[in-house]
């Protein structure tokens, strides 16, 4: 079997998998997953005789959205940054469920601790084992976050692990199908990809990031998802309201510093809005998150003449010949 056969009898299966447990994906979730599969989700109404997805929407209503082919094909690399409780772990564990299909699947959620992704993992098992879901059986099932073993094995084959950065060392040297990052921006950064990205290589394998942009190095998924990588995409800006199981507008005000509330504007924009740019970064007195310097921001730095007037040096470097 191909890599492309196997991409589209996941995305088959994943698709009967939301059938069967009744999963409508919100706009955000879509938007990622279709990615995926090589195809861009659209804000025109679904038209007769053409691709079209069923989205639910902040009130609970669903509606039918046209599809098209995505420009660049299936992205390798997806994330998914929303505000808290925008449905990322949900979303996530749904994606893993298409893999199931999968005899010799290996698929692999990563996070700081075990317990980081025990959401991820509990929805996931909710998909494929429960009565509401898929009803599959397995070989074998462990959830023990306190002793680090959580695992999942069907009858199929198809096996899932929960993974500890802190172990990262037992990361290499496997054929994964996907790697899902729960809370990335706990990460310490993009290594934990790049450092084990060619475990993906053989299978054309997908990298999942659903995270809380709430750290400066997730900007990073930002740049790539939106035109520096075309194999990248990614879904950003998506506010907590967009899931009306669990948005509180009421604790949302509590919050709102336009209203007087409890946070900053930019830790009210990280966790409620899921906001980017310069409001990446846990906005504390000694840390302000991510800024650059270069000549056309921060002309002053870079004015040597100006540097030794104003005493913050004593000579021009490129001019100085007394140094040996």
């Amino acid at each position: 079997m191909t890599n492309a056969e196997r991409h589209a009898l996941v995305a088959q299966f994943r698709r009967a998998v939301y059938d069967r447990f009744g999963f409508i994906p919100f706009p955000h979730q879509a938007e990622w997953q279709l990615a995926g599969d090589g195809w861009t989700l659209t804000d025109l109404p679904a038209v007769p005789g053409k691709p079209a997805v069923t989205v639910q929407l902040e009130d609970r209503s669903t509606v039918r959205r046209l599809v098209i082919p995505r420009a660049t094909g299936p992205a390798t690399v997806l994330a998914d940054l929303a505000g808290y409780k925008g449905g990322k772990s949900f979303g996530m564990g749904a994606h893993a469920s298409g893999y199931a299909v999968l005899p010799d699947a290996r698929v692999e959620f990563i996070g700081l601790e075990y317990g980081t992704s025990e959401p991820e993992f509990n929805y996931l098992v909710e998909f494929l084992c429960s009565e509401k879901g898929m009803g599959m059986k397995y070989s074998s099932y462990q959830n023990d976050k306190r002793g680090g073993r959580m695992r999942l094995k069907l009858t199929t084959g198809a096996s899932y692990e929960v993974r500890s950065w802190t172990q990262k060392e037992s990361l290499k040297g496997s054929r994964i199908d996907a790697y899902y990052y729960t809370e990335a921006y706990q990460l310490p950064g993009l290594e934990c990809y790049t450092s084990v990205k060619q475990n993906l290589r053989q299978r054309n394998g997908k990298a999942v990031f659903g995270t809380t942009p709430d750290r400066p190095w997730v900007a990073i998924l930002h740049d790539m998802g939106h035109g520096r990588d075309p194999l990248w995409h990614c879904t950003c800006n998506i506010h907590s309201r967009c899931n009306p199981y669990t948005y509180d507008a009421a604790d949302e005000h509590r919050d709102d510093p336009t209203k007087g509330g409890l946070m900053t504007r930019e830790r009210y924009a990280i966790a409620w809005e899921g906001k980017l740019g310069s409001y990446v970064g846990s906005v504390f007195d000694f840390q302000r998150g991510q800024c650059q310097f270069t000549p056309a921001t921060h002309p002053e730095l870079f004015d040597w003449s100006k540097l030794v007037r104003d005493g913050f040096a004593t000579a021009d470097p490129r001019r100085d010949t007394t140094r040996a």
